[in-house]
C-alpha cells in the first residue's frame, strides 16, 4: 500500500495479493484436482482518488482498467478471508449518474488469480453505470461465449449478454469475465468504443436501495484451467458442493439421450421401439 504522510492527501492505493509461497513468479500448476495456484497469485490493484482503477495479473502479465467517472470518497484498503480464501481489497464510495451514493470494492485473492468486483447502492436509483466498466484489457484476442438458444451453443463470433465471456490468445492464455451473483438478471455488454461492462440487464430500469452486485474476473495460462478456476470460485463463493464425477447413475455409466435432437430421437429401429433399440445397442457393445 503506497501512501503519503497522514497530513497530506492520499495519492493512491496499491495492493499486491501475494501467495503463500511469496510473490516470486512461478509456472502454472500441472493439473491436480485442486491445484496450488499460489505461483499465479500476486494480482496488483491500484485505485486512484480520481476514480481510475487498474488490475494487473502476474501470469499472464495482463492489465485491466476502468474509471467510475468521478472522484472517490473513503478510499481504503484492508485484508480478510471468505469462502474462496484470504484476500486484499480496496473499497471506496462514489456518486452514480444521478448523484446517488454507491459503495464499491475490488478484491484480489492471495492464493488464486481471481478478482471480485462488488457494488452496493445506498438508495434506489436508475440502473445506470454498472461496475466494472473495463476500457483497458488485452485486445485483439479470440473470444468464446454461449448463445441464448436451446442447449446454449457456443460461439466464437458472438458475445452473449448472459454468458461468461472468455478471451484467449494463441498461447491459450485466457481471461474470463462474468457475473458472480444475480445470474438470471445479469448482462455483459460491449460498448461501441470497445469497453466491456458487467452489471444488471439494462432492461431492468431501476434497482432498489441496498441492492448489491458482484462480478468475477479470472486470468491464467490455459483455457481449461481458467474455466476451472472461474467455476471453482463461483461454486465456492455460493457455498455449492461440487459432486464427484461419478456421483449419479448418469455420470457413472455410459448412456444415450433420447430427447429432441439426440441421435435416437428420430432415428431408432421402428420394429423394436426405443427400449428395444437401446437394448440392442447394449447387446452390440457386449
Amino acid at each position: 500500500m503506497a501512501m503519503s504522510s497522514p497530513a497530506l492527501r492520499i495519492a493512491s492505493f496499491v495492493v499486491w495479493a501475494c501467495g503463500s509461497s511469496g510473490c516470486a513468479p512461478g509456472a502454472a500448476d500441472n493439473g491436480p484436482p485442486v491445484p496450488d495456484l499460489a505461483p499465479l497469485a500476486g494480482t496488483r490493484i491500484s485505485v486512484e482518488p480520481s476514480g481510475h482503477y487498474t488490475i494487473t495479473f502476474r501470469t499472464p502479465d495482463w492489465t485491466f482498467g476502468g474509471d467510475v467517472g468521478g472522484p472517490l470518497e473513503h478510499l481504503a484498503t484492508g485484508a480478510g478471508s471468505d469462502a474462496i480464501g484470504p484476500y486484499h481489497e480496496t473499497t471506496f464510495d462514489f456518486a452514480g449518474p444521478t448523484a446517488e451514493k454507491r459503495t464499491a470494492g475490488i478484491r484480489a485473492y492471495d492464493d488464486q488469480p481471481v478478482v471480485i468486483f462488488t457494488q452496493t447502492q445506498a438508495a434506489a436509483s436508475a440502473n445506470q453505470a454498472p461496475f466494472p466498466v473495463l476500457s483497458t484489457y488485452p485486445r485483439d484476442l479470440y473470444h468464446l461465449s454461449y448463445r441464448s438458444l436451446e442447449f446454449s451453443p457456443s460461439s466464437f463470433t458472438e458475445l452473449g449478454a448472459d454468458s461468461p465471456w472468455v478471451f484467449f490468445d494463441g498461447d491459450a492464455n485466457a481471461f474470463i469475465l462474468s457475473a458472480a451473483a444475480n445470474f438470471m438478471n445479469a448482462a455483459t455488454t460491449l460498448s461501441p468504443g470497445g469497453a466491456i461492462s458487467c452489471g444488471i440487464d439494462p432492461a431492468i430500469a431501476t434497482l432498489p436501495a441496498g441492492f448489491g452486485q458482484k462480478t468475477v474476473l479470472v486470468a491464467r495460462p490455459g483455457i481449461n484451467r481458467a474455466f476451472d478456476t472461474w467455476g471453482r470460485a463461483l461454486t465456492t463463493l455460493s457455498g455449492k458442493k461440487r459432486p464427484s464425477s461419478d456421483a449419479t447413475v448418469e455420470l457413472a455409466r455410459l448412456g444415450y439421450w433420447t430427447d429432441n435432437g439426440a441421435t435416437y430421437y428420430y432415428n431408432y429401429d421402428k420394429n423394436q421401439g426405443y427400449p428395444g433399440t437401446l437394448l440392442a445397442i447394449r447387446d452390440a457393445f457386449q
